[in-house]
Parts: C-alpha cells; sequence; structure tokens
C-alpha cells in the first residue's frame, strides 16, 4: 500500500525491464555530482536521495534507455548492441 491507500503497481517482468534500469544506472553514476546533491536534498528537505545531475543532463543521459524502451527491436549501431 502507498501513502494515498493506493494498491503499488505490478512491477513489469523481462529482458526490457531490467535493461533500462542497467542503462540509467552505468549512465547516471559517472555523471552525479556530490556537491550538487548534497544542496539539493537539504533544499528539498532530503525527503529522497539525490545524484546532482541537471534536469537537463539528465534527460539527455536518459533518452537512449527511453529509445530502447519504444524501439520494438534491436536497433545495430545507434546505441550499441542491445
Amino acid at each position: 500500500m502507498t501513502v494515498t491507500g493506493a494498491a503499488r503497481p505490478q512491477v513489469p517482468r523481462g529482458a526490457l525491464a531490467g535493461l533500462v534500469p542497467a542503462h540509467l544506472t552505468a549512465a547516471y553514476g559517472p555523471a552525479a555530482d556530490a556537491g550538487r546533491a548534497a544542496a539539493t536534498g537539504a533544499r528539498m528537505k532530503d525527503v529522497a536521495p539525490f545524484l546532482g545531475i541537471p534536469a537537463p543532463a539528465r534527460r539527455a543521459l536518459s533518452r537512449p534507455a527511453g529509445h530502447r524502451a519504444s524501439t520494438p527491436g534491436p536497433t545495430p549501431g545507434r546505441y550499441g548492441p542491445p
């Protein structure tokens, strides 16, 4: 159950469900900025963990994952091997 009382959504299963989080973890790690993360966490009252990645950079890092998620099959050469 969540704070609002709604049921938690079902977690997707399958290869694609693991591909996107794996890509984001690999892409966000090197881009994290501890100084910005601490400042953002303090401003947001530490409601959640922050990486300190500005939104435009985060969107750019996320695009390849979103592209893969919306593509029905592998796209060799576009972002590397699937």
